[in-house]
């Protein structure tokens, strides 16, 4: 199992996922996995549902409610454990200074 960190509209989980061999047949969505864009799927059925995504090649899937597989439809965004997104640094301006020079 991994341990992710699932944002959906209606809030963050952190979840562990296991992997898995094949993709559902349902049609697959955009994510975003680590700030990359990624395949997902939902799948229910028999009081469960399920979340599906790819991190490269690896196939994992994640228990979650029912209503959350319809916010991850919404808005899905998946960061790994040991994912830290990069820091942007602000641009520096290249303003010039007027000096004021006192009489």
């Amino acid at each position: 199992m991994t341990n992710f960190t699932l944002t959906l509209s209606t809030g963050t989980q952190k979840v562990a996922a296991t992997k898995y061999a094949h993709a559902p047949r349902s049609t697959p969505f955009a994510a975003t996995l680590d700030g990359k864009p990624t395949d997902a799927w939902t799948t229910e059925g028999r009081g469960s549902a399920y979340i599906y995504f790819k991190d490269g090649a690896t196939l994992y899937y994640v228990k979650v409610l029912a209503t959350d597989t319809v916010a991850a439809r919404t808005s899905l965004v998946i960061e790994s454990e040991g994912y830290a997104p990069k820091a942007v640094k602000p641009k520096t301006t290249n303003t010039r200074t007027r000096r004021v020079v006192k009489a």
